[in-house]
């Protein structure tokens, strides 16, 4: 993309150098909204996704941003609608505007909010457009000072770890005393029972995914362990399931739920309609046995 070193307070035009289609803005800072504008394309989180798509389909390489006309800051707004209208750049035209100009602090219609919504409902970059962006990348280096703040954010949320977190359930000597009861293979509900805690509360704990602090070298251990009894748990699922029992039934039995199951059935593309009769006469046969 070509720019212009010129910073100035005035008009700016971003052209689409493939199909001439253009930009207009107005600025107090050429230099930053220039800035502005390419890191937010290059990052593919522009505002406008109309000038965005084009931004990803022809490159970077295929743009320029140019500085048309200096101006004091009360001429801003007539000077914007004049060049909108000089190169017809609104988006039904010849560009990409997505307003007539004119409005310094101007906020989207809902009509406009609501169109630059439907634009991106189901957008997919291809490879192409991936390409792109990561070649405008390139070469890019983060600032050391936004590298110490990124750092110092991550320094503060281990401080929210555990108990410490405004939004925590349980102590961390509680979090302890749970995990060495799961380790000693206390059964979940009677964990639940006991501590009044609720499943997810448990199984979180289990699966390590929080506290993280406490028992660190047990989680681990729990973890793998529980990974595995799981596989196991599935393995017996599927079993039963083509040996004629219910959804219903195996899920009861085995304490997982039937999206758990269903979603096994699916992966192992088990066919649910062939099985369907064979369970209707397993249920009834395991009701006579009952008596």
């Amino acid at each position: 993309m070509v720019l212009d070193n010129m910073n100035k307070i005035g008009i700016y035009k971003i052209t689409n150098l493939i199909n001439g289609k253009t930009y207009i803005g107005q600025t107090v800072n050429f230099r930053k909204r220039k800035r502005n504008h390419l890191n937010y394309l290059r990052n593919d989180s522009h505002h406008n996704s109309y000038l965005q798509r084009a931004f990803n389909k022809y490159g970077e390489k295929n743009f320029c941003i140019q500085f048309l006309e200096h101006c004091s800051i009360d001429k801003l707004d007539d000077l914007e609608c004049k060049y909108i209208e000089l190169y017809q750049s609104m988006v039904n035209q010849n560009g990409y505007n997505l307003l007539t100009g004119g409005q310094t602090y101007r906020t989207f219609s809902l009509e406009v909010r609501r169109k630059m919504s439907e634009s991106r409902k189901n957008y997919k970059m291809t490879k192409e457009h991936c390409l792109n962006i990561s070649k405008g990348r390139k070469g890019i280096r983060m600032p050391k000072e936004s590298i110490e703040r990124i750092k110092e954010t991550k320094r503060n949320k281990r401080i929210q770890w555990g108990e410490e977190n405004p939004n925590a359930i349980i102590s961390n000597e509680l979090a302890g005393e749970i995990i060495n009861e799961l380790y000693n293979d206390t059964p979940v509900k009677e964990i639940m029972m006991k501590h009044n805690v609720s499943q997810d509360t448990v199984y979180n704990l289990m699966y390590n995914r929080t506290y993280t602090t406490v028992k660190p070298e047990l989680r681990e251990k729990l973890k793998s362990r529980a990974k595995n009894n799981q596989s196991s748990k599935n393995e017996k699922a599927i079993s039963m399931y083509l040996e004629g029992n219910s959804q219903n039934f195996i899920s009861k039995e085995l304490s997982i739920s039937r999206n758990t199951l269903r979603r096994l059935l699916k992966e192992l593309k088990i066919d649910t309609q062939i099985h369907k009769n064979q369970y209707v006469n397993t249920e009834v046969n395991n009701q006579i046995a009952k008596g």
